[in-house]
Formats: C-alpha cells, sequence, structure tokens
C-alpha cells in the first residue's frame, strides 16, 4: 500500500521539481534576451564584439562596468571581538545571497556595529546597490533594500543615476558564464575586482533602460508567482507523503482491504 501510494506522491513532486527547473530556465533565458536584445523584435543589430552578449541593437554601447557602476569590495572583522558584531549594519556574505533567482535582500544572517565597519576596510554601500558573490560560489546576485556592506567574498555594486538596480542585476546575471570563466584560483574559484569592472556589458539609452527593466519586472514576476505555488504544492505533497506513512505504519488507516 504504501509502495503505490508513496510511488505516486514521489511521481507527481519529480514532475513539479522538474516544471519549476524549465520556468527558472525560462526565466532566465527571457532576461538574457532583454538586455542583450531589447524589446523591439525589428530593430537592427550590430556584432557587439564580446562573445557572451553576441548581436545587440545597433544603437546600444558596450561598456565596461566600472563606466555605469562603482565596485566596493567587502570586508570582515574580527570575528574574536563581541564590539564588532550584532549591531545594525547588514552585513551580507555569499550564504545571504539565493544563487537561482535575483530578488531584494533580506536582513542578513549577521549584522556588524559601527566599530566592526571602522575596524576593517569594509564601506557602507546605499540601498539599491547589487550584491554579487565573487567566491564560493561566484556570480549570486542580490539588490540591497538598505545601507549596508558585505564580506570578502562578495562586492556591492553601486549603478550611476540612470541606471536602474534591476536591469543591472539582470545583465550580471546573463553574464553569470562570463564571469564563471573570469574566475580562477586554487583552492576556491574567486572572481577579482578588476575583472569585475573591466567585465564589458550592453548598454542601451537610458529611456530603454526603463523600459526593459520594468517588462522585465512584470514578466518575471508572473514566472516568480507560478514557481511560488508550484513549490507550495510540492511542499504540500510532501506533508501529504508523511502524514500518510505516519497514519499506515501507526494503525490508523485500515488496510485489510487494500493489500
Amino acid at each position: 500500500f504504501l509502495d503505490r501510494q508513496t510511488a505516486r506522491i514521489d511521481a507527481l513532486i519529480t514532475k513539479k521539481t522538474r516544471f519549476i527547473e524549465l520556468l527558472k530556465e525560462k526565466r532566465q533565458a527571457l532576461i538574457t534576451h532583454a538586455v542583450t536584445k531589447g524589446l523591439d523584435p525589428n530593430v537592427k543589430m550590430k556584432d557587439s564584439g564580446v562573445e557572451w552578449i553576441g548581436e545587440v541593437p545597433e544603437h546600444w554601447s558596450i561598456v565596461p562596468l566600472k563606466i555605469i557602476a562603482e565596485i566596493v569590495n567587502g570586508a570582515t572583522p574580527d570575528s574574536k571581538n563581541t564590539a564588532y558584531w550584532d549591531g545594525d549594519i547588514a552585513w551580507y556574505t555569499p550564504a545571504d545571497i539565493d544563487n537561482t533567482v535575483i530578488k531584494p535582500l533580506s536582513i542578513p544572517q549577521r549584522q556588524i556595529t559601527e566599530a566592526g565597519l571602522a575596524s576593517c576596510s569594509a564601506r557602507l554601500t546605499p540601498a539599491g546597490s547589487i550584491v554579487i558573490s565573487t567566491r564560493a560560489p561566484v556570480g549570486s546576485i542580490g539588490v540591497t533594500t538598505t545601507i549596508s556592506t558585505t564580506n570578502q567574498g562578495c562586492r556591492s555594486i553601486t549603478p550611476v543615476p540612470g541606471m536602474p538596480s534591476m536591469l543591472l542585476a539582470s545583465i550580471l546575471a546573463a553574464a553569470r558564464s562570463e564571469l564563471a570563466q573570469r574566475s580562477n584560483g586554487t583552492t576556491f574559484q574567486e572572481l577579482s575586482a578588476e575583472s569585475l569592472r573591466a567585465l564589458r556589458i550592453p548598454l542601451p539609452p537610458i529611456d530603454e533602460r526603463l523600459s526593459i527593466s520594468s517588462a522585465l519586472d512584470r514578466q518575471t514576476a508572473r514566472i516568480d508567482h507560478i514557481i511560488e505555488k508550484t513549490q507550495r504544492s510540492i511542499d504540500l505533497l510532501r506533508e501529504r507523503r508523511s502524514a500518510l506513512i505516519t497514519a499506515a505504519v501507526t494503525g490508523k488507516i485500515d488496510l485489510r482491504g487494500s493489500l
């Protein structure tokens, strides 16, 4: 009885899990297309001269990341000094960033004090900055909602006025494979600040940046909503599976007619 019932539930979970994977692939493909090709399917294209970008609309520019954003390194206060920890300054590490989707960052696992900030080379960056993990793993991306700083496993990227944070975050997400190739190291892969600053990215005119950002917000929100609903159904199926097993092995289900 349990073999049959759990097999049915497991098959449903497998199908729904695969559906989420496909939705995430679709989401990434949508982002990559929007930030490298734009929204107009009839626009004239040109070769960007950058392998990971390919062709772009002919009126777009290709610029190093450092032209449109300030990139700030992170640092860690002395972990043994209690005066540096449990403060009210958000201090992000790679563990605080979702490595599958871009989303606003929540409260980090640890926060530091003003004394902790002053004790190391970490710097504060404003809300709306992009935090990207540059080691273990490379390329997890989130956007801050408050003034914050990071450890040395991340870097903060503050875009210039006129460059929407989520659009720049989406461009960086599209460049994940390129960022991974730029990483090096023996113990673990790490992306240097210099390589990040030199990353060449597509740059639409300012009015087009806003329209692309708005379109991506709408389209990814729809996909994220479906992913969230599907994940909830998976969680409910797992709960049902566990409850079924418990009920069967404790005699709460009469199985005499089902064998």
